[in-house]
């Protein structure tokens, strides 16, 4: 899959519901495998949940094989923006 820029946190959700079902895994199976409930993943794939825990996050995009990448572009107002 290509790289995709997030900028919110239902951006984000649809991402994961997308990885998810490419890599042929329920909400159920990745839900135990990242040790979160089934409910926590589908609010978080719904752009429901905007506070989930980092940690919570990054071990799932781990799980379905997806690296982080912080990628500066400058701030808003700036020159390097």
């Amino acid at each position: 899959m290509a790289t995709v820029r997030v900028r919110s946190p239902a951006e984000l959700g649809r991402e994961i519901r997308e990885r998810r079902k490419a890599a042929g895994l329920t909400a159920d199976q990745l839900a135990s495998l990242a040790g979160v409930s089934r409910r926590l993943l589908l609010e978080l794939e719904q752009g429901k949940r905007p506070n989930v825990g980092l940690a919570h996050v990054l071990r799932i995009l781990e799980l379905l094989g997806v690296d982080v990448v912080l990628s500066p572009r400058g701030l808003p107002g700036t020159a390097g923006a």
